[in-house]
Protein backbone atom coordinates (compact mmCIF):
# COMPACT_ATOMS: atom_id res chain seq x y z
CA UNK A 1 0.00 0.00 0.00
CA UNK A 2 1.61 3.46 -1.03
CA UNK A 3 1.87 6.20 1.31
CA UNK A 4 -0.71 8.18 -0.31
CA UNK A 5 -2.90 5.60 -0.17
CA UNK A 6 -2.37 4.57 3.46
CA UNK A 7 -3.04 8.45 4.43
CA UNK A 8 -6.30 8.50 2.28
CA UNK A 9 -7.11 5.21 4.05
CA UNK A 10 -6.14 6.42 7.52
CA UNK A 11 -8.37 9.62 6.88
CA UNK A 12 -11.39 7.74 6.18
CA UNK A 13 -11.51 6.03 9.06
CA UNK A 14 -10.88 8.75 11.35
CA UNK A 15 -13.67 10.66 9.94
CA UNK A 16 -16.32 7.33 10.25
CA UNK A 17 -14.81 6.98 13.84
CA UNK A 18 -15.26 10.46 14.83
CA UNK A 19 -18.83 10.31 13.63
CA UNK A 20 -19.42 7.11 15.38
CA UNK A 21 -18.35 8.36 18.47
CA UNK A 22 -20.16 11.52 18.87
CA UNK A 23 -23.03 9.42 17.86
CA UNK A 24 -22.14 7.15 20.65
CA UNK A 25 -21.82 10.52 22.78
CA UNK A 26 -25.11 11.33 21.71
CA UNK A 27 -26.80 8.44 23.53
CA UNK A 28 -25.28 9.06 26.73
CA UNK A 29 -27.11 9.85 30.07
CA UNK A 30 -27.81 13.58 30.38
CA UNK A 31 -25.72 14.72 33.36
CA UNK A 32 -26.54 17.89 33.21
CA UNK A 33 -27.34 20.90 30.80
CA UNK A 34 -26.97 24.43 30.28
CA UNK A 35 -23.91 26.64 30.44
CA UNK A 36 -21.31 24.26 31.87
CA UNK A 37 -18.01 24.16 29.34
CA UNK A 38 -15.73 26.04 31.93
CA UNK A 39 -13.80 27.63 29.04
CA UNK A 40 -17.27 29.37 27.36
CA UNK A 41 -19.48 30.25 30.06
CA UNK A 42 -21.57 31.58 27.54
CA UNK A 43 -22.59 28.42 25.47
CA UNK A 44 -25.24 25.99 26.40
CA UNK A 45 -23.99 22.05 26.14
CA UNK A 46 -25.11 18.70 27.65
CA UNK A 47 -22.80 16.70 29.55
CA UNK A 48 -23.24 13.23 29.33
CA UNK A 49 -21.94 9.53 31.34
CA UNK A 50 -20.79 7.24 28.65
CA UNK A 51 -18.82 4.24 29.67
CA UNK A 52 -18.56 5.91 32.98
CA UNK A 53 -16.54 8.49 31.20
CA UNK A 54 -18.16 12.52 31.39
CA UNK A 55 -17.99 14.12 28.13
CA UNK A 56 -19.69 17.61 26.62
CA UNK A 57 -22.05 17.08 24.02
CA UNK A 58 -23.14 19.53 21.61
CA UNK A 59 -26.39 19.89 20.39
CA UNK A 60 -26.94 23.26 18.77
CA UNK A 61 -28.75 22.30 15.39
CA UNK A 62 -30.69 25.34 14.03
CA UNK A 63 -32.61 25.49 10.58
CA UNK A 64 -28.92 26.59 9.27
CA UNK A 65 -27.60 23.95 10.20
CA UNK A 66 -29.98 21.93 8.43
CA UNK A 67 -29.88 24.06 4.83
CA UNK A 68 -25.99 23.86 4.79
CA UNK A 69 -26.18 19.95 5.59
CA UNK A 70 -29.05 19.49 2.47
CA UNK A 71 -26.56 21.96 0.30
CA UNK A 72 -23.34 19.50 0.94
CA UNK A 73 -25.63 16.30 0.61
CA UNK A 74 -26.56 17.77 -3.20
CA UNK A 75 -23.11 18.92 -3.75
CA UNK A 76 -22.37 14.73 -2.33
CA UNK A 77 -24.61 13.85 -5.00
CA UNK A 78 -23.48 15.78 -8.23
CA UNK A 79 -19.79 14.64 -7.04
CA UNK A 80 -20.27 11.16 -6.55
CA UNK A 81 -22.55 10.92 -9.62
CA UNK A 82 -20.10 12.89 -11.87
CA UNK A 83 -17.44 10.23 -10.46
CA UNK A 84 -19.30 7.55 -11.92
CA UNK A 85 -18.93 8.81 -15.55
CA UNK A 86 -15.02 9.89 -15.02
CA UNK A 87 -11.93 7.57 -15.38
CA UNK A 88 -9.03 7.79 -13.53
CA UNK A 89 -7.35 10.37 -11.34
CA UNK A 90 -10.65 12.67 -11.84
CA UNK A 91 -12.61 9.69 -10.80
CA UNK A 92 -10.82 9.54 -7.85
CA UNK A 93 -10.85 13.15 -7.01
CA UNK A 94 -13.95 13.58 -7.48
CA UNK A 95 -15.30 10.54 -5.42
CA UNK A 96 -13.13 12.08 -2.42
CA UNK A 97 -14.93 15.09 -2.76
CA UNK A 98 -18.06 14.01 -2.96
CA UNK A 99 -17.63 11.41 0.65
CA UNK A 100 -16.21 14.47 1.93
CA UNK A 101 -19.12 16.73 1.16
CA UNK A 102 -21.14 14.09 2.78
CA UNK A 103 -19.16 13.56 5.84
CA UNK A 104 -19.41 17.75 6.17
CA UNK A 105 -23.20 17.38 5.63
CA UNK A 106 -23.02 14.82 9.02
CA UNK A 107 -20.66 16.94 10.95
CA UNK A 108 -23.07 19.80 10.43
CA UNK A 109 -26.02 18.00 11.62
CA UNK A 110 -24.11 16.24 14.32
CA UNK A 111 -22.02 19.04 15.25
CA UNK A 112 -19.42 16.67 15.79
CA UNK A 113 -16.14 19.29 15.43
CA UNK A 114 -18.00 21.19 18.36
CA UNK A 115 -18.52 18.28 20.19
CA UNK A 116 -14.93 16.74 19.63
CA UNK A 117 -13.41 20.58 20.41
CA UNK A 118 -15.60 20.86 23.77
CA UNK A 119 -13.59 17.47 24.89
CA UNK A 120 -10.96 19.11 23.74
CA UNK A 121 -10.52 22.61 25.79
CA UNK A 122 -6.56 22.55 25.94
CA UNK A 123 -6.71 23.37 22.16
CA UNK A 124 -8.05 27.06 22.94
CA UNK A 125 -4.65 27.59 24.62
CA UNK A 126 -2.91 27.41 21.14
CA UNK A 127 -1.67 30.82 19.33
CA UNK A 128 -4.49 31.85 16.93
CA UNK A 129 -7.06 29.77 18.36
CA UNK A 130 -10.22 31.33 19.60
CA UNK A 131 -11.97 28.16 20.06
CA UNK A 132 -11.11 24.26 20.43
CA UNK A 133 -13.04 23.40 17.45
CA UNK A 134 -11.29 25.86 14.84
CA UNK A 135 -8.30 24.03 14.75
CA UNK A 136 -10.49 20.83 13.59
CA UNK A 137 -12.16 22.58 11.25
CA UNK A 138 -8.55 23.47 9.90
CA UNK A 139 -7.76 20.15 10.11
CA UNK A 140 -10.65 19.42 7.82
CA UNK A 141 -9.21 21.26 5.28
CA UNK A 142 -5.94 19.44 5.57
CA UNK A 143 -7.34 15.75 4.95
Amino acid sequence: MGRARLLRAVTAVGAVLLLFLVLVARQGTVVARGNLHPAFADYEVERVRVAGVELYVDRSAHAGDALTAIALLAAAAVLLVAARRLSGTTRTAFAWAGAGAAFLAADDLLAAHETLGHNLGFLAALPLIDHPDDLIVGLYGLA
